[in-house]
This record gives C-alpha cells, sequence and structure tokens, in this order.
C-alpha cells in the first residue's frame, strides 16, 4: 500500500506545478500544540515518511515543512519547493537524475584507485 493510504483521513492535492502534499483534518486547524491529542515533531516526521512511501520502502524525499510552533502554507510551501519563473530553485530534471546515479560513485574509485596508486609506491620503495 502506498505511504497516503495508509495515513488517516489524508488526501493529496495536487496543482499544476504537480508538488503533492499530505493534507490530513488536522492541516487545515490552528497550531498543532492545541490538537487533542497534541501533535509533536517526531509526529509530522512520521507522517511525512509514511507520505512518501509504498509498501514500507521509501520512493520519495520526505521533507517536513514545519515545527510544533511554526510552519508554512500550501503556497508558501509552494514557493519553497517550486519558486517562480527565473529564480534559483532547482528543478526536476530525469536525464539529471540519471547523471548524478550514474556518476555518484566517483569519488569513491577515485578513492580506491588513490589507495591502490599509493599502496604500489609503498610496495616499491621497500623493494628498492
Amino acid at each position: 500500500a502506498s505511504g497516503i493510504e495508509t495515513l488517516p483521513n489524508c488526501t493529496t492535492p495536487e496543482d499544476d506545478s504537480g508538488l503533492k502534499t499530505a493534507m490530513t483534518s488536522l492541516t487545515l486547524s490552528n497550531m498543532c500544540k492545541h490538537h487533542d491529542p497534541p501533535m509533536e515533531d517526531a509526529d509530522f516526521v512520521q507522517q511525512c515518511e509514511t507520505f512518501c512511501s509504498v509498501g514500507g520502502k521509501q520512493v520519495g524525499l520526505p521533507l517536513v515543512m514545519g515545527t510544533t510552533t511554526f510552519g508554512f502554507d500550501h503556497t508558501q510551501m509552494k514557493q519553497l519547493c517550486m519558486g517562480d519563473s527565473g529564480d534559483d530553485v532547482p528543478r526536476y530534471n530525469e536525464s539529471e537524475v540519471e547523471y548524478c546515479e550514474d556518476r555518484s560513485d566517483a569519488l569513491s574509485l577515485i578513492s580506491r584507485r588513490v589507495a591502490q596508486f599509493v599502496s604500489a609506491v609503498q610496495v616499491f620503495k621497500e623493494e628498492q
């Protein structure tokens, strides 16, 4: 089951930007500390992780946009995540994702090669 299906009374409004949010019966109510039972920061993290998972596996980036004392409305979240045209907010690009995934182990490969080189130099010095 997707995360959204496991959250009680939860919908996922989506606007023209494609931004999805977990909207529960508590989303539009006032301060979280006044809920019964009160919501804690850990509750938001759990809800966000659940929303971004399918079958218990994370398939999205859980990004908690607030705390028990401060938060953003949907318009503000959209601005933070999607930005306005012409700004420097990163945009989703499938080819860039593939590029990053293909090259994600480059630093590790360089580190292994350097370690092999250093080891070979040490062996060479000892054999002289």
